[in-house]
């Protein structure tokens, strides 16, 4: 059944991946500002959505995902819902993509960061991203090689793209404020660290 988004609204995206037998959730979140008309069917532009950032599209985000994994792992599927003003049933979509970089990963607690603000500098307009599945051939010397900081800031600017549906709608990148979705910071910045990190939230089966 049809249902309409009447905006502001949220829209997250989870991109579940397997590092070691271990589920990675990476979250990404789009807004769709109230200068835009009533989503007629929302359950049809969470599919649209996904159509934008799937393998392929023009503002692809899961290639680039996948470019930053290392032997062992893979994105397994991706889920895209509305999660604010209402939580609605999500969309899932089969990715079933193996890591793209053909060296060993390093231990699964252990990932690169992507540092994302907005333009004002200031506590709370900042956040980080762990990236799972580090390769072994992406550190040298203790840190992360050239290259592979390349190969971040690429999936880094992916997810800075704006998502334009074919209703018209366009989705705008955030920084998701959980207590106030509206003051969401959109991201103008990503930065990745030449240093690698150990996750300092975990919970069993569950990784970054």
């Amino acid at each position: 059944m049809a249902y309409a988004i009447v905006p502001p609204a949220m829209v997250e995206v989870t991109i579940h991946s397997t590092i070691s037998a271990q589920t990675c959730l990476t979250m990404l979140h789009w807004y769709l500002a109230s200068s835009f008309a009533t989503v007629t069917d929302g359950h049809q532009e969470l599919v649209n959505i996904w159509e934008r950032i799937q393998p392929g599209a023009a503002t692809d985000v899961i290639t680039p995902f996948v470019s930053c994994m290392g032997l062992g792992t893979s994105v397994d599927f991706c889920r895209v819902q509305w999660v604010w003003p209402q939580r609605y049933q999500a969309f899932q979509n089969a990715v079933n993509l193996a890591g793209g970089v053909i060296n060993a990963t390093v231990n699964p607690s252990v990932a690169a960061v992507i540092s994302r603000s907005g333009d004002i500098a200031r506590k709370g307009r900042r956040s980080n991203l762990h990236m799972p599945g580090l390769p072994t051939s992406f550190i040298a010397n203790g840190s992360l090689t050239a290259a592979a900081v390349n190969t971040y800031q690429v999936f880094g600017v992916a997810t800075m793209q704006n998502l334009v549906t074919p209703t018209g709608h366009t989705y705008t990148p955030v920084i998701y404020n959980r207590a106030n979705p509206a003051s969401s910071i959109v991201i103008t910045t990503v930065i990745p660290s030449a240093t690698a990190r150990t996750m300092r939230r975990r919970v069993v089966g569950r990784g970054i």
